[in-house]
């Protein structure tokens, strides 16, 4: 039996990024304290100033790591970072911009500033929590090794039968267009009552095969250097290409966990996947951009300075701004009839396939929100988290749902740096962690099916063929 030798470190660089954020706060502070000249966001500059007291009192989870953070500790650390220091500038910058629904009083907006630092408090005590309890459990051993998929018939029969369903449905496999999408583009749609299972077939499929084939490709081609390297890199960029859509971040998360099996898997090559997919990834988000706001760059003379422009005063939107938390706490005062414990239910598994069936798809915490800004319920614009449990449980347990995430987050990069082997579940933590990491920027409906798209089933998948044996056991393929 071959053995991967872990050769690929989380990486310490937590001092660095403390470094970078707490000088990019300090010049950010004075900007928003006296540049604002939106009078209903005067006391903006609390945000950056909550968000440099925290890093300073909570200095020591950088400072001093108990473990080598990674990939979703920084995803989630930048989201936190770009929620309370970046958007803040982009607010000053387009204040006007962002305009959906009816305009917040300055108590709301003020409201919406106790609320979010308050949030950002718990985050940080949650994380501080998360890390020190972490050394409790850390051991001294040697270096990690990492093996994928236990039994490869498994996997394959897997693959074949899921091949023969979905081959009924071509376009669940091959989008329509590759990293580039044009105003020809249109969403997948099944017309079937099984949409939902297909749709997670579909990932599952995507994601199983994608790992088989850098599998296949380590056991077959390892020792031409050249051609392995090729194959691997080719294999990352076409597994990327088939989420090609309108969702970015979709992208940039199925990205950042194939990286990390494949840079473990081959880690002569890490640093050329990283800088070929990074080019890819930037041509392909921008794509994307143009395609979503054509509306803007279509008679523009500088398309691309517009669309940056238009997507700073995008901000809020992106990262659940105080103008959203406080609409969700004007909303309150219209809705708070309607919302109860039944909304809550509803929430959490009007997702679910074939359950969702039986839910009051109109009786949803997203819906009143749509409702109060646009007055209809199909608008996709999403609730903060902390404003949905201000919604349903007040001020003082307003963050009980960002805590919990944040702390499945910190756990689950625990586990994918300190303690897990195989790369199959892997690459379920670091997408399911890197979704949770801007939970502060959605809401329960997007979490929810953030785990049954596709991390439960694929998770269920692979903890099958880690437990089953077989009578002739195949080789489990490792690496040097």
């Amino acid at each position: 039996m071959n053995e991967y030798n872990d050769n690929v470190n989380c990486g310490n660089i937590s001092k660095k990024v403390y470094l970078v954020e707490v000088l990019t706060s300090i010049i950010v502070i004075p900007i928003s304290l006296f540049c604002s000249k939106d009078l209903v966001y005067k006391n903006l500059s609390v945000l950056p100033i909550a968000f440099f007291i925290f890093m300073i009192l909570f200095s020591n989870i950088f400072i001093k790591p108990k473990y080598n953070y990674g990939i979703i500790f920084y995803f989630s650390n930048a989201y936190i970072f770009a929620r309370y220091v970046i958007t803040p500038i982009s607010i000053i910058m387009n204040p006007k911009v962002f305009i959906q629904g009816p305009d917040p009083n300055m108590y709301s907006i003020n409201m919406s500033f106790i609320l979010m630092i308050y949030e950002l408090l718990c985050v940080f005590i949650t994380i501080y929590i998360a890390v020190n309890t972490r050394i409790k459990l850390k051991r001294k051993e040697a270096k990690k090794k990492y093996s994928l998929f236990k039994n490869d018939i498994v996997i394959m029969i897997f693959l074949v039968i899921t091949l023969l369903i979905l081959s009924k449905f071509p376009n669940s496999i091959i989008p329509s267009n590759f990293f580039a999408i044009n105003e020809k583009h249109s969403e997948i749609v099944f017309n079937t009552k099984l949409d939902g299972a297909i749709e997670i077939l579909s990932q599952m499929f995507k994601c199983v095969g994608f790992m088989f084939g850098l599998k296949i490709i380590e056991k077959i081609m390892n020792k031409n250097r050249f051609i392995c390297g090729l194959c691997v890199l080719l294999v990352v960029i076409v597994f990327l290409g088939l989420f090609t859509g309108t969702s970015r971040i979709t992208i940039i998360i199925m990205a950042c966990a194939g990286i990390k099996v494949a840079g473990t898997l081959f880690p002569k090559y890490k640093k050329k996947f990283i800088s070929v997919l990074l080019v890819v990834l930037s041509i392909a988000i921008i794509n994307i951009s143009l395609y979503k706001f054509s509306w803007i760059v279509k008679d523009s003379m500088n398309p691309l300075e517009d669309l940056i422009k238009f997507m700073s005063g995008q901000f809020q939107a992106y990262f659940s701004g105080p103008r959203l938390v406080a609409q969700s706490i004007d909303m309150k005062l219209i809705f708070k009839n309607s919302i109860s414990i039944e909304t809550l239910i509803n929430d959490f598994f009007g997702s679910v396939p074939y359950i969702s069936n039986f839910i009051n798809q109109s009786d949803r915490i997203n819906i009143y929100f749509n409702m109060y800004n646009y007055k209809y319920t199909s608008s996709p614009l999403i609730m903060p988290l902390i404003g949905i449990g201000y919604n349903y449980f007040g001020v003082i347990l307003s963050p009980i749902f960002t805590i919990i995430c944040e702390y499945i987050v910190m756990r689950l990069d625990y586990i994918v740096c300190e303690k897990e082997k195989r790369l199959e579940f892997i690459f379920i933590y670091i997408y399911l962690g890197c979704r949770l990491s801007m939970c502060m920027g959605t809401n329960t409906q997007s979490l929810i099916y953030s785990f049954l798209n596709p991390v439960i089933p694929l998770y269920i998948l692979v903890l099958i063929n880690k437990k089953i044996s077989l009578r002739n056991k195949l080789k489990t393929y490792m690496i040097n």
